[in-house]
């Protein structure tokens, strides 16, 4: 599993991941069956966030949870199986 490190959180709407270079959003989307999305940051968002923090994510959790279908192709399956986010929640919330 790879290591990941979370950056910011907004507590019950999304969570920020690094691996390496790389970032991640997990978004808590749905109405009836809550499920969470998670996207991988293209180039572009990972620059916007570096610019704008948390405001930027904030918006871009928006858009995924209010348009899941949008970022279908970008989310990635088994994301928790992949990646230890248990190890980074403990590490989080110590």
């Amino acid at each position: 599993m790879k290591q990941l490190e979370i950056l910011d959180e907004e507590h019950m709407s999304w969570l920020l991941f690094r691996c390496g270079d790389e970032h991640f959003i997990s978004v808590i989307a749905g109405t009836v069956g809550v499920f969470t999305l998670e996207v991988k940051l293209s180039n572009a968002e990972a620059s916007l966030y570096a610019k704008n923090g948390k405001k930027y994510i904030d918006e871009l959790a928006g858009s995924i949870r209010y348009n899941p279908k949008h970022f279908e192709s970008r989310c990635i399956k088994e994301f928790r199986l992949a990646y230890d986010v248990q190890s980074a929640l403990i590490e989080w919330r110590v």
